[in-house]
């Protein structure tokens, strides 16, 4: 296997073909090397051995590698080819994305459809691919990398399931009340337009301070998702504008444009500032039944939507109206995978979050340092005036500075992103531990805090 990509190489280094051994080359794509991606992505993804080719992956390669992608260019996916066989046997897509931690902006590397064919697996292909995808992602200065997939897999490369992913609640089409007799409804749904567009993402921006960490949604993106993706691909969204009787903009809703199965999925629904949501969430729902009649289903299964899924995580004001009357059956979150490569200068860039936290406490003027074992490295943070001055890495000694406290590798990153508290980790993993001092900075440092990051695909 060839050595590991030297991230500080020059450009032309890092994107220049490699020969990972006799015969399988890794090198960034080319218009001509789409279809091939797209072809083994369709090939691997399928439902079962006998199924034939996933057409929606296939179109979502097709649409990443369109040059037309408001985030991805052409040359942004990654893949091994088999030089004998003339065939692609794994791939990958680079996405970067922009995401903000407290209103802090950080680029984002998300590697999406990571594949690898059947015949060429536990060969070191695709950690081979996320080298390459990792020097690229720090050359573009992208301080995080992030991945929603399958259980378990990405930890291999550095990964920790540190953030929520989708959640919410469940409305079936046949507990929505009906519209009383003789009244009209108050609110409808329309779809929305380019002009339409700075409304929707002026609320969006709004939306997003409910959230610790959220994705920055550029122009370019939202004009995709009215006219660009393909609905062949299974990805994006619908802009629905939430409308009055009388004309006005009230709000939005972000149903996918196809649904799984018998659902249809509600990515963001958002009112703007001074309208309750107890008036306006009966005509909504009233209004997306009807509306999930006119969404295609993703796969060939047809069959008549029953239910609306509101994927707008764990925690939001919707769901206060929608109660368990509504919405008895409540979605757990997935995660998405997250690797910091450089803990020490992302905490020194998000650092003044965490001072404004010890302004706003009882800890304000804080001075202090933590040790913070990793079993397999740490992490050294000092305050002094409640300023963070020194944020570097840190190995426990034989003997000297006793750790403050303890995390299993990787386990810190869930606390930093606010999936668990500092308490909760602790009940569920032994080998997580604080002392006093510790434990009281750190829950002012780092409360748990809900997040919503929509993917964008």
């Amino acid at each position: 296997m060839a050595k590991q990509i030297d991230q500080q190489a020059p450009a032309d280094e890092r994107l220049a073909p490699r020969v990972l051994r006799d015969g399988l080359v890794l090198r960034w794509s080319t218009p001509d090397d789409v279809e091939r991606i797209a072809a083994l992505s369709s090939f691997v993804f399928r439902d079962k051995i006998d199924s034939p080719p996933n057409v929606r992956n296939a179109a979502w390669m097709r649409d990443l590698g369109s040059g037309r992608h408001p985030l991805t260019t052409v040359d942004q996916g990654v893949f091994v080819e088999d030089t004998a066989a003339g065939q692609v046997v794994a791939s990958m897509w680079l996405i970067p994305t922009v995401w903000t931690f407290g209103g802090i902006s950080f680029g984002v590397g998300r590697p999406e459809a990571v594949v690898s064919h059947p015949d060429y697996r536990r060969q070191g292909l695709v950690r081979a691919l996320f080298d390459a995808f990792h020097a690229r992602s720090a050359a573009a200065g992208e301080l995080v990398q992030a991945i929603t997939g399958i259980p378990y897999y990405y930890r291999q490369f550095g990964y920790e399931m540190a953030l929520e992913l989708g959640g919410g609640r469940t409305v079936q089409f046949d507990d929505i009340p009906s519209l009383k007799e003789g009244e009209t409804e108050p609110y409808h749904l329309q779809a929305a337009t380019v002009d339409d567009l700075p409304f929707v993402m002026e609320l969006y921006e709004h939306e997003r301070w409910r959230s610790l960490v959220s994705a920055e949604i550029p122009e370019a993106y939202w004009r995709w998702m009215l006219d660009g993706v393909s609905i062949e691909s299974g990805e994006g969204w619908t802009p629905l504008l939430i409308r009055s009787s009388d004309g006005a903009h009230c709000g939005f809703v972000l149903p996918r444009k196809t649904r799984w199965g018998k659902t249809l999925g509600i990515q963001q629904i958002a009112l703007r500032e001074g309208l309750g949501w107890r008036s306006v969430i009966g005509p909504v729902l009233r209004a997306l039944r009807d509306h999930a009649r006119t969404v295609p289903p993703s796969g060939r299964e047809q069959v008549d939507p029953t239910r609306l899924a509101f994927t707008l995580g764990t925690e939001h004001p919707a769901y206060t109206v929608l109660g368990e009357a509504l919405a008895p059956r409540h979605n757990r979150p997935y995660a998405w995978y997250v690797r910091v490569p450089d803990l020490p200068g992302f905490l020194h860039h998000v650092a003044p979050v965490l001072e404004d936290r010890l302004r706003h406490s009882a800890l304000a003027g804080y001075t202090g340092e933590l040790r913070l074992d990793f079993y397999r490295g740490g992490l050294r943070l000092g305050f002094a005036d409640g300023r963070l001055i020194i944020a570097d890495d840190w190995q426990r000694p034989v003997f000297g500075d006793e750790p403050s406290a303890g995390f299993p590798p990787l386990v810190f990153l869930q606390l930093l992103f606010g999936r668990r508290s500092r308490a909760e980790l602790e009940y569920a993993m032994p080998d997580v531990w604080s002392g006093e001092e510790a434990a009281t900075v750190l829950d002012v440092l780092l409360p748990p805090q809900p997040s919503l990051v929509i993917p964008l695909d």
